[in-house]
């Protein structure tokens, strides 16, 4: 997963005999599989240097700074029921606080490795700093996944809003 997400396999002509046996054609085959040992740029990647079985491990999902964190989620704050894992969210922060509630954007365009169901909390992958911010505001206050389109979507605007402002936002449409 992460030799596919970040571009780290190369695929160059060769001829049949500089071929070592067992070297990898298809990048599909790199798909759910360990590497056993290091491999160094510019080296032939055979179906030795990868795992023989599948995986779907956590850990294999992860690279430098990333982090997964598991936030317990329900409902509609959550989208439990309609997020996939694999779909990638925006996470808004709700919190009480003077004059109302506010609601604001924690990060953006995340990861979910494993879709919340039945109970069981979300697990998103996210920078080291993002995953402390996480772990703490789902103890603190509600968060709200935001499902993103698929493909490039745009970034949301950072801004927060209180529930004073949806109150105006709400009353100048009736003075119409």
């Amino acid at each position: 997963t992460v030799i596919a997400e970040k571009q780290l396999f190369q695929a160059a002509t060769l001829s049949k005999d500089d071929l070592k046996p067992g070297a990898i054609s298809d990048p599909a085959y790199l798909n759910g599989r360990v590497a056993v040992g290091d491999i160094f740029p510019g080296q032939q990647i055979t179906t030795a240097d990868m795992s023989v079985g599948l995986t779907d491990a956590l850990p294999t999902q992860l690279s430098g700074k990333q982090r997964a964190v598991a936030v317990p989620v329900s409902g509609p704050h959550g989208l439990v029921g309609f997020v996939e894992s694999g779909d990638r969210i925006d996470i808004y922060f709700e919190t009480g606080a003077t004059g109302g509630n506010v609601l604001g954007l924690l990060a953006s365009n995340v990861l979910v490795m494993r879709a919340p169901s039945g109970g069981s909390p979300a697990v998103l992958r996210l920078n080291s700093t993002q995953a402390q911010t996480i772990a703490l505001a789902s103890d603190s206050g509600v968060m709200w996944f935001l499902l993103r389109p698929a493909g490039d979507a745009k970034e949301p605007p950072r801004k927060a809003i209180t529930t004073d402002q949806l109150q105006k936002l709400i009353n100048s449409q009736t003075k119409r």
